[in-house]
Parts: structure tokens; sequence; C-alpha cells
């Protein structure tokens, strides 16, 4: 994620596609879509 400062965590980053896959190979479902932006939110 290329988080540099302490309260980087809780801003949304984009996920590449590989970060998708990734994701999909974890859950067993393919999700990803070119009509869709996914994105990755957390909070600290």
């Amino acid at each position: 994620m290329k988080w540099k400062e302490p309260d980087d965590p809780i801003y949304e980053y984009g996920l590449s596609h590989e970060q998708i896959h990734s994701l999909e190979v974890l859950i067993g479902e393919k999700f990803d879509s070119p009509d869709y932006l996914f994105f990755l939110s957390c909070s600290a």
C-alpha cells in the first residue's frame, strides 16, 4: 500500500488488478470487472 505516514491507513486506496486477483484467490470467487473501481478502506 506504500503507506508512509501513521495516518495513511485511514484513507482509501485503489486496488490494482494484481491485488484484486489475490483477493479472488483467497475468497474463491471472481469479481473483477472493468465496469467497477475497487478500493480498500481501513481505519486505524
